[in-house]
């Protein structure tokens, strides 16, 4: 089966759907506060985010991207013509951002800035107020598209750089595969099926971690080789800011323990991370250096790993690699648009399908019938089937 076609396929072909079977005729009938029947609206925002405030980016690769966004957004709305919103507002965000080049130690180093789209598909239930009908986007649900590129949160926490545990595939999805990340679940799909991730080296994860552990110093104002306590109190807080991207209770818990953990030490018993970690690449030979990375995640695993080797960084040598998970990063020639417009690669993220629970963005999974109170997550699943049932004519 040819998997040329499949990248705009996933939203362009499937979303030509049918049209809803018959709904409640339209009211402003309130049910427990909420406003199932009420007429919904269909709003669309766009934004040039260019977070690193980058102009040296590529004019004609903006247009291509912008319009292969475009693509993805027109299909939505078709779909929200066919099956027209009751109960729920659906608002469609695209998003157009630079993504950072990790090889360069400021974004602006860069020249040659790679653009990425972000297109998100909110449907959000509507509440009784008394102004009237209100939108409620705290317990709405949504999907969200990237486009060649994607948020550095996208797939967790990444280890160092852009390096992550290889994502582990759970489940298909109409010939293509769902991952679980360390953060959320992601479907992923690539042009012509190239791998979207690319192992790597020992030495390239540790010249990243010793990159990262160098600039956590400076964005921490620390110097000295051997900082204070207050220098390293800075470093905790600017970690808790990165780790609060990801996840909240992460970061506080983070937090608690580290500050806890540096009053009861002495100023004598700072770890120099960054000088361990070039110490280990400077005993590696040239074999190992270019042995693909394989990192102790687990606590357990973590444990064992420094017992044997003494080593800080994690890494797990040839022989002793069970229960290690192999270190990728996302294929570059995936990444960012040429003025072509081609898209290669696309990444698609559900999320609050339920707002409790462990499947809350694995919408396969739901199963509740459409009721008063989940109108919006109920016809988010069914976009979810039905872009699903026609999936087989984007590979044609």
């Amino acid at each position: 089966m040819r998997k040329k076609v499949i990248i705009i396929g996933i939203f362009i072909f499937c979303m030509v759907c049918r049209q809803l079977s018959a709904q409640q005729p339209y009211s402003d009938e309130v049910i427990n506060g909420m406003m199932p029947y009420t007429k919904g609206e269909i709003k669309q925002r766009f934004a040039f985010v260019n977070s690193y405030g980058l102009k040296n980016y590529s004019e004609a690769e903006f247009n291509a991207c912008k319009s292969a966004a475009q693509r993805v957004t027109a299909s939505m709305l078709n779909w929200l013509k066919n099956n027209p919103p009751q109960g729920y507002e659906a608002l469609i965000n695209t998003f157009i951002d630079i993504l950072p080049n990790n090889s360069f130690k400021s974004p602006s180093d860069d020249p040659h800035p790679r653009i990425y789209a972000k297109i998100e598909l909110h449907f959000a239930p509507y509440v009784h107020t008394q102004k009237g009908k209100f939108a409620n986007y705290e317990v709405g649900t949504w999907v969200a598209v990237f486009l060649n590129g994607m948020d550095k949160t996208t797939f967790g926490a990444p280890i160092a750089g852009d390096i992550c545990v290889i994502p582990r595939k759970t489940a298909d999805f109409f010939d293509f595969g769902i991952y679980q990340t360390a953060g959320e679940e992601v479907t992923m799909a690539s042009r012509d099926n190239v791998d979207v991730f690319i192992p790597v080296s020992q030495e390239f994860y540790l010249n990243e971690a010793i990159k990262g552990q160098k600039q956590e110093r400076e964005n921490a104002g620390i110097t000295s080789a051997n900082p204070t306590k207050g220098e390293r109190r800075k470093e905790i807080e600017q970690a808790y800011k990165e780790i609060l991207e990801v996840n909240r209770q992460t970061a506080e818990e983070f937090r608690s323990k580290a500050l806890k953990d540096l009053e009861n030490e002495s100023d004598t018993e700072f770890l120099d991370l960054e000088g361990k970690l070039r110490e280990e690449l400077g005993k590696m030979s040239a074999v190992e250096r270019k042995q693909p990375a394989f990192y102790a995640g687990d606590g357990d695993v973590a444990t064992k790993m420094f017992e044997l080797t003494g080593n800080y960084s994690g890494l797990c040598p040839e022989g002793h690699r069970d229960g290690c998970e192999a270190l990728v990063r996302i294929n570059p020639e995936l990444i960012g648009f040429s003025a072509s417009g081609k898209i290669n690669l696309i990444l698609i993220q559900w999320n609050y399908i339920q707002l409790t629970g462990e499947n809350r963005d694995k919408p396969r999974f739901y199963n509740r019938n459409k009721d008063y109170d989940n109108v919006h997550q109920w016809n988010m699943v069914r976009f979810y089937f039905m872009c699903g049932t026609d999936f087989s004519n984007c590979l044609k």
